[in-house]
């Protein structure tokens, strides 16, 4: 329904997506949110390239300072596009209070900058780039005009398969603790 202000989560939490609350998010909802969510639309090779599995992968790469913002960065997308679907409006309309909302439920200075780290940011773009070239390119060549003017894929990143969605939700909850995030139940 147009104008629809509420999204209800995988737990049972109700988010209003105009005026997030940092108090309702649940990181177990960001994570299956994030798993569920296709970086490539679901055209990846062998799978599904979730955002969970990039922030994973982030998360590994990145020094410690930056391991909340890689995370949350590519899970931040996820919820924005998500909320944007179920509210039928456009994700600009709703990726500030969103992000800035996860961010503040952090509590990582870091994620509540202006702006997202430099090397966090990098590090995911790489990890993005590097899915595109495992498993899109060769599902169809002729998409390589939208992948950052073809691009060589990055070697700092490790050979990318897809996870399954409820293995990658499993994995950015482990890396959220090991992070610091914390959450009950």
């Amino acid at each position: 329904m147009k104008g629809q202000e509420y999204l209800r989560t995988p737990s049972g939490r109700v988010w209003n997506v105009r005026q997030p609350n940092p108090a309702s998010i649940h990181w177990p909802d960001v994570a299956e949110i994030a798993a569920k969510s296709c970086y490539l639309q679901g055209a990846a090779r062998g799978g599904m390239f979730s955002y969970a599995q990039i922030a994973c992968l982030a998360h590994d790469q990145v020094d410690a300072e930056n391991r909340v913002t890689a995370l949350l960065l590519p899970a931040s997308y996820a919820i924005v596009l998500h909320a944007s679907r179920a509210v039928r409006t456009s994700p600009r309309d709703l990726g500030d209070p969103f992000i800035a909302t996860l961010c503040d439920r952090s509590g990582d200075p870091g994620a509540m900058a202006d702006e997202w780290p430099p090397a966090a940011t990098a590090c995911v773009k790489a990890i993005c780039l590097a899915g595109m070239h495992d498993l899109l390119m060769p599902v169809d060549p002729r998409l390589r005009v939208w992948t950052s003017a073809n691009a060589p894929r990055p070697q700092t990143v490790p050979l990318i398969t897809p996870w399954p969605w409820a293995p990658a939700a499993d994995e950015w909850l482990r890396r959220a603790r090991l992070a610091g995030l914390t959450w009950e139940g």
